[in-house]
């Protein structure tokens, strides 16, 4: 069962926090204090986490016609999951573009690791099943829109046996992990339960993400909002709410936010990042320069740290040492095309043609956006025209 990593947002890099000023330990202030509801407009859409996993008419009536009559001769967990992923009727699809709720996944037969993940549940809870959401941990994942750089998680859910089954079958079972990642190898994953207002924040925050990328900035606030006033200390709803108050011009709000950010996570360097943006826009260079470093000490460890690191090294035209930065990015993650896209720009710049080459031809093949395919042939085919020339 098949789902890219569901749209989570572990984090919105435009540049990110530190917890330098603030001590861990100190008492945070009421997370009221962090809303500025009267500098946006209304929503345009209903925010509420509410109906995350409610069930539709039609679920129920899936439920009554196509999975309880399965019981006579199957557990209830099976019958489940062949209902949901193994019938032909039914044909899910993974769609990553939006998240969606338990009901709006099942109309439109699509969702996101996250969508089919609350599908799953709001039937296994109308069923009595016992279940459990889960964070994963599998690597660091990330996906450009427009100039926005989303770090997405990954979540699964872990089905247990039927409540006071007799059925032999039922009691040598124990907890199933459904998992919408295909490559991922379930023996070893490091997984963490969980809570439901946990989910719906991650809902929540998944929904002011896909605002923000649209451009509808009031929706992305009220979802954010909705997201930290749901769950105070989810740190990704924090770094997305700061991303929002620094695109709408809030220095003061975005500081708060992104600091209350690695007040619950310390180490968070998409939160470093912002508040970089936020310290050098409010003219705090100092601070600004100190989080910085801490911020390559991090970035130096992850695969995406490091593509950092060569991006910025050539924007300043030292392309020896964006290439040893790229270089070192690939051997972590040889899969993300944009690595070898850049290692292919830093090349060029150092009038290694050929080698420049084979990296585009690698970026070409790695990704599976064909207007990047496009883009990509057509790079190639004109440096290879140099090449001849």
């Amino acid at each position: 069962m098949r789902a890219m990593s569901a749209r989570l947002l572990a984090g919105l890099a435009m540049a990110l926090l530190c917890a330098c000023a603030l001590q861990p330990s100190a008492p945070l202030p009421p997370v009221e204090t962090l809303f500025a509801d009267a500098g946006f407009g209304p929503p345009t859409q209903r925010v509420s986490a509410d109906e995350v996993l409610a069930l539709s008419p039609p679920m129920r009536q899936y439920l009554a016609e196509q999975i309880m009559p399965r019981l006579r001769r199957q557990t209830g967990r099976d019958a489940l999951l062949e209902a949901l992923y193994t019938r032909s009727e039914l044909q899910l699809r993974y769609d990553a573009d939006t998240t969606r709720t338990a009901a709006e996944a099942f109309d439109a037969r699509a969702g996101n690791c996250l969508s089919l993940v609350l599908m799953t549940a709001a039937f296994a809870e109308e069923m009595g099943l016992p279940y459990r959401f889960q964070t994963v941990q599998v690597g660091e994942n990330w996906g450009r829109e427009g100039n926005l750089v989303m770090f997405m998680g990954h979540v699964n859910i872990a089905l247990g046996r039927q409540p006071g089954s007799l059925r032999l079958a039922d009691l040598l079972e124990d907890n199933l992990v459904v998992d919408f990642l295909p490559t991922a190898d379930l023996r070893h994953q490091f997984t963490m339960p969980i809570d439901k207002a946990r989910v719906q924040a991650l809902y929540m925050n998944n929904r002011s993400a896909e605002a923000l990328a649209q451009g509808q900035i009031d929706n992305a606030y009220w979802w954010a909002r909705g997201a930290v006033a749901h769950d105070p200390r989810l740190g990704i709803a924090l770094n997305t709410l700061g991303v929002i108050y620094l695109r709408h011009g809030r220095l003061a709000e975005a500081d708060a936010a992104l600091r209350r950010a690695m007040a619950v996570e310390p180490d968070s360097r998409h939160a470093m990042s912002n508040l970089v943006q936020v310290l050098e826009r409010s003219g705090q260079t100092e601070e600004a320069q100190a989080v910085s470093q801490r911020l390559r000490r991090l970035q130096a460890a992850t695969a995406y740290g490091q593509f950092e690191l060569g991006q910025a090294a050539m924007r300043q035209g030292l392309h020896g040492e964006a290439r040893a930065h790229f270089e070192r990015a690939l051997r972590m993650d040889r899969d993300q095309h944009e690595f070898h896209f850049a290692l292919a720009q830093a090349l060029v710049a150092q009038g290694d043609y050929e080698a420049g080459a084979r990296e585009l031809a690698a970026a070409q093949e790695h990704t599976g956006n064909q207007l990047l395919k496009q883009a990509y042939a057509g790079k190639l085919q004109r440096l290879r025209q140099q090449l001849v020339h």
